[in-house]
Parts: C-alpha cells; sequence; structure tokens
C-alpha cells in the first residue's frame, strides 16, 4: 500500500470545504422544504431537521439552523403566526445557504421565512379539504336538519375562562328578554395541533338528541389560530351532527371549513348568542300576537252575543208587554160585555115584569108578591153568574201574565247559562289546560306526530306531559284506537 494515497479525514473535510466554499460561499436561494424536526436552546438558536417527501418516502433530509439573531428578525417578520409556522410537519419557503464545517458537517442556514408562502399553503390544504367534503356530499348535509321553533338546550364546545366563552354566556344569561337557556358546557382545546382532536373529541361524547343546537365558539386569532377549523375530520363530525352545529370563531373576514359546513356560522360568539336571543323572542312574539288575537277574537265574540242577548231580552219583554196589554184589552171588552148583557137582562126581565104587574093587577096580593120574589131571585143569579164570570176570567188573566214573566225568565236564564259556557271554553283549549287533563303531545326527533302512518318498532319518541316529558322507544305497533266521536253537554 502506497502511503502517499493515505489521507486523513480533517484532509479530505478540508477539501470539500474548500470546494463548496469556492462553488456556494455567499450563494443564497429560495428553498421549499418540510420541517420533520424543531428545536430552540436557551440561547434562542433553532435547530431544524429539513426533509423531502415522495409518496410519503424520505428521499432528502438535512440539517439547518437559525441563528438567534435572525431568530428575532424572522420573529418579528410573522409576528404570533412564529410558532403556527415553524413547527413540525409545516412547509416552508425560506431563504437561506448552504455552509459546510469539517467538525459539524453540512448544515442550512436559514436567514429569511416567506410569510405569503405559509398563508397561501393554508388556502390551498383549505380548498383541497373543502373540494373532498364537496365529492362526499357533506357541504350542505347538516343545514338540512331543521332549527326548533324554541331552543333552550345548549351544547357548548368551547374553551372555559376565555373572551369568547364569557361573551357568549353574558349575551344568554344577561338578555333583555329575560329567556332561560340550558348550557351544558362540552371543554375543549381551540388552539394548536391538538384543537380538531380535543373538538371532535368532546362532539363524540356529547347526546345530540339530548340539544336544541350545539355552538361550537372561539375567540378571535389569525389564520394560522384558525388552523384546526379547517381540517377535514373536524369538519366531517360537524357535517354529520344529527343535531343542528352553529359556529362563532371569532373572525370578520375569512370562511373557515367549520363554517361552511356548520348549520349556520357567525362572525363572533356574541353574534351567536344574540340570534339565539333573537330567535326565541321572535317565537314568543309570535306567540304573544296569536294570544293576544284570540283573546280580541273571544272578547269580540262575547260583545256580540250580549248584544244578540240584550235584543232577545227586549223581544221578550216586549212581547210580554203586549200580550199582557192584548189580553187585558180583551178583558176589559169581555167585561163591559157581561155588564151590558148583564143590564140588558134586568131591563128586559124589569119589562116583562111590568107587563106581569100590569096583566095581573087584578090578581090578589099574594100572588104578586110571589111573582115578585121570583124576579127577585132570577136577578140576583144572573148578578152572581155576571160576578163568577169575571172572577173566572181575572184569574185566567192573572195565571197568563205568570206563565208569560216564568218564560221570559227562563228564556234569559237559559241564555245566561249558555254565554257562561261559551266564556269556560277559551281556556279548556289552552295547551297547559289539556296537557292537565291527561293528554300529551307526542315528538319524533322533535317533529309533532299527529298519526301512526310513519311509526315503526324501533323509533325513538319524545312524550311531554304536563310537567314532564319522557322519552320512549316503540317496541310492538298495535292497532290505532278507533275514534269516538263525543259532545260536551252543556251545564244545567
Amino acid at each position: 500500500m502506497n502511503s502517499q494515497n493515505i489521507f486523513s479525514l480533517s484532509v479530505i473535510l478540508n477539501r470539500v470545504q474548500e470546494i463548496l466554499d469556492q462553488r456556494l460561499k455567499g450563494v443564497h436561494f429560495w428553498l421549499k422544504v418540510e420541517i420533520a424536526t424543531f428545536r430552540k436552546d436557551q440561547k434562542g438558536h433553532c435547530y431544524l431537521e429539513l426533509v423531502e417527501t415522495n409518496q410519503q418516502q424520505v428521499i432528502a433530509r438535512s440539517r439547518a439552523i437559525i441563528w438567534s439573531h435572525t431568530m428575532r428578525t424572522i420573529e418579528q417578520n410573522l409576528g404570533h403566526d412564529t410558532s403556527a409556522i415553524l413547527k413540525e410537519g409545516s412547509e416552508i419557503l425560506c431563504f437561506c445557504e448552504i455552509q459546510f464545517s469539517p467538525a459539524f458537517g453540512l448544515s442550512i442556514h436559514i436567514d429569511q421565512v416567506d410569510l405569503n408562502f405559509s398563508m397561501g399553503e393554508l388556502e390551498r390544504k383549505k380548498q383541497q379539504t373543502l373540494k373532498k367534503l364537496q365529492e362526499e356530499g357533506l357541504i350542505h348535509l347538516n343545514k338540512a336538519i331543521n332549527i326548533p321553533q324554541v331552543i333552550q338546550r345548549i351544547a357548548l364546545i368551547a374553551s372555559p375562562n376565555t373572551a369568547g366563552y364569557e361573551d357568549f354566556v353574558k349575551q344568554l344569561t344577561t338578555n333583555r328578554y329575560q329567556l332561560y337557556y340550558q348550557i351544558d358546557l362540552y371543554p375543549c382545546v381551540v388552539q394548536g395541533d391538538q384543537a380538531a382532536t380535543s373538538i371532535i373529541h368532546q362532539m363524540d361524547r356529547l347526546k345530540a338528541a339530548a340539544y336544541d343546537v350545539i355552538v361550537l365558539i372561539r375567540g378571535g386569532g389569525s389564520k394560522f389560530d384558525l388552523e384546526p377549523f379547517n381540517d377535514f375530520h373536524l369538519a366531517m363530525a360537524i357535517a354529520t351532527s344529527k343535531c343542528p352545529v352553529f359556529t362563532g370563531i371569532g373572525h370578520e373576514i375569512d370562511v373557515s371549513v367549520a363554517d361552511t359546513v356548520a348549520h349556520t356560522f357567525f362572525k363572533t360568539p356574541s353574534a351567536v348568542g344574540a340570534h339565539l336571543v333573537e330567535h326565541n323572542y321572535h317565537f314568543w312574539v309570535t306567540v304573544s300576537t296569536c294570544y293576544a288575537h284570540i283573546q280580541k277574537t273571544y272578547e269580540q265574540k262575547m260583545i256580540h252575543h250580549q248584544k244578540d242577548l240584550q235584543l232577545v231580552a227586549n223581544e221578550i219583554a216586549s212581547q210580554a208587554i203586549s200580550k199582557t196589554r192584548l189580553k187585558r184589552g180583551n178583558l176589559h171588552t169581555t167585561s163591559n160585555r157581561f155588564i151590558t148583557q148583564v143590564s140588558s137582562r134586568i131591563a128586559k126581565e124589569n119589562s116583562h115584569l111590568n107587563l106581569a104587574i100590569a096583566a095581573v093587577q087584578s090578581l090578589p096580593n099574594a100572588f104578586t108578591q110571589q111573582n115578585h120574589s121570583q124576579i127577585n131571585e132570577r136577578a140576583t143569579i144572573i148578578q152572581m153568574i155576571g160576578k163568577n164570570k169575571l172572577r173566572d176570567e181575572y184569574i185566567h188573566l192573572e195565571a197568563y201574565t205568570n206563565h208569560v214573566i216564568l218564560s221570559a225568565k227562563n228564556t234569559i236564564r237559559h241564555h245566561r247559562m249558555r254565554l257562561q259556557n261559551m266564556e269556560a271554553i277559551p281556556p279548556i283549549y289552552h295547551p297547559d289546560q289539556t296537557l292537565k287533563r291527561g293528554y300529551a303531545l307526542v315528538r319524533k326527533d322533535h317533529q309533532l306526530i299527529r298519526g301512526h302512518e310513519n311509526l315503526k318498532e324501533g323509533d325513538r319518541l319524545e312524550i311531554q306531559f304536563y310537567q314532564t316529558t319522557l322519552t320512549v322507544t316503540i317496541t310492538q305497533n298495535i292497532n290505532p284506537w278507533k275514534t269516538i266521536p263525543t259532545r260536551v253537554h252543556p251545564k244545567n
């Protein structure tokens, strides 16, 4: 072996350094690369491992360094997005140079990091996620779920003790309409690499059927802070949720993937709370308006029926007075006729008496007295007959008058009772009174059921009683009851 062909390691590496310095020293270039590892020491120097992959296979690998003074400049340019850009798994565009040291080997020294490239990379990933969701038909899936007319049971997925959480809760608990809401908090992380996994875990943990709406909120932040809300798996969890999802992720311009697949999205947590308050207030106004219309209609009908009753009472009184006057006139005519007939009969009998006196003047006084006595007796009988006839007619008139008065009172009492029965009808049909009598409201998937045609075994139903609500499962579908018509009888 020729000793002239044996070299030391330092000689070889120094020669390599000379060659590289001749070709690359002072040469800077832009490099697009993925960060495999990232570490920062106590002095502020950052040590990275950069890789290039092809079909998940590493085809190139190199060490990289960002010196502390350069790192301070980069942090000023990137702002508070630095930690979101310079992290393991991120793809960056950096301005750098290659340096070689016999003691430490080859390394890449990074001088700048392009913020616009990182933001563009975020948008590219976001568009890829949206395209995949569109292909799988998930964009409008959650939007197809109907929102309840009244939203009270809310599953809140948020980070507690944050400004966004406090703003949302304050909107609901201190609303000016004094509306009540049941808010169940499912705490999660809303920033960093674990945010999407934390939110998905809480959505899997809650029972969608127990809530009217799921609310996902977060305070403001940059695009990189909101990157977890562009996660495909989180978007799929929101889209496939059986409960409508509202988002208030706290950004004014951009719309995240979570916002796109949610049922409804808002710019801020406060906006979500304000919408929930206005939604329930609108329902309250609608119900109040309907109740006021019913009350007004009831009052108008009462006034109308009172007028009809007054007209009937006046008509009865008028007819009673008219008939009384007619009977009194007939009685007076009959009385006068009897008096005239009696007077005529007396005059006739007196005439007969005078003729008889003239004819029997020659008869003895005894015969005359006898005849005179018979005449007086007949006159007395005729007067008694007249008096009895008058008394009978007065009795008949008094009985008829009492009958007319009693009939009028009975008619007025009947209409008053009918009016009282009608006054009792509106409270009977109030929903609370219906539930108190043992009836119940049956819902399936928050929809009111009015028949049995669409029910099958295994369906879950909500049965609302007067003071409680039960959730049941149909185990057997039996024939419906035959409807027996009933009629409410008026009170006596």
